[in-house]
């Protein structure tokens, strides 16, 4: 839809914070060898502006949609528009641990394709229990020693084609009812373990790991509200990868949710 406002020569204005939600390797049509996360999203971008749309750099703080035009405030201007989409990707939710956003790249990830060829030969833990949680583990033990998945129940959300997959692959053991704690550290400073509680018993247990991959259920999306109103917290530039790959419409026909 910017393409066909960019044609009409509308004035058509993507947003965005310019940052990759996730950066993955990627098999596109007209890419025979693959191309990676953010050469495909420059291509993308380039793509977009051929057809003249201006793109703007901000963070929305703030979009009402209680009256026309619409009116989206960023942290630096207020723009109106009579049409508006939403599509601002999704965003992995940590455990909310103290420090866990530092340790990121210091034995803490969220992305497989990423970060799992700096772990070649570790055992490691992918937390989680649903397809995005088993399609990591499998892609990892391409990489680690061994994959140990810790889930806090003792039944899988995952499809039964994910489970069956994971469930085959001599590399990948399950630890049920288990939920972690606390990352441990190294004199250095990365992670060499974590500390689990038993979510039956309420037992903990040091359990050793070279690394700990995060596959809890991504960021929601920005949530519209039957007022037309819509304020942005600290979770605005997440929203979650729906199982459905169309856009989820709103009762306003100018105004449009869509998964990135």
């Amino acid at each position: 839809r910017r393409l066909l406002l960019g044609r009409h020569h509308r004035d058509s204005r993507p947003g965005g914070t310019g940052r990759p939600q996730g950066v993955r390797s990627a098999t596109a049509n007209g890419h025979r060898d693959g191309i990676m996360g953010p050469d495909l999203m420059g291509e993308m971008r380039a793509q977009a502006e051929k057809f003249g749309p201006e793109i703007i750099q901000g963070h929305v703080t703030n979009v009402d949609l209680a009256k026309r035009p619409f009116v989206v405030t960023t942290s630096d201007k207020t723009y109106t528009t009579e049409a508006l989409i939403i599509a601002t990707g999704a965003s992995a939710r940590l455990l909310g641990l103290p420090s866990e956003r530092k340790l990121m790249g210091h034995g803490v990830s969220t992305c497989a394709t990423c970060d799992g060829f700096f772990f070649r030969g570790h055992e490691i833990a992918v937390v989680g229990g649903g397809d995005s949680a088993l399609e990591e583990a499998t892609y990892l033990t391409r990489f680690a020693s061994k994959v140990i998945l810790i889930h806090r129940r003792d039944t899988l959300r995952a499809s039964k084609v994910m489970q069956d997959r994971a469930r085959a692959n001599p590399k990948i053991a399950f630890r049920w009812n288990a939920e972690v704690e606390s990352y441990l550290l190294d004199e250095q400073g990365y992670v060499n373990g974590i500390l689990l509680k038993d979510t039956k018993t309420g037992a903990t247990e040091k359990f050793p790991t070279g690394g700990v991959f995060v596959c809890a259920q991504e960021s929601r999306m920005p949530d519209v509200s039957s007022t037309g109103q819509r304020h942005h917290d600290a979770d605005l530039t997440a929203s979650n990868r729906r199982t459905t790959s169309h856009a989820l419409s709103t009762s306003s026909h100018s105004r449009r949710c869509a998964r990135d």
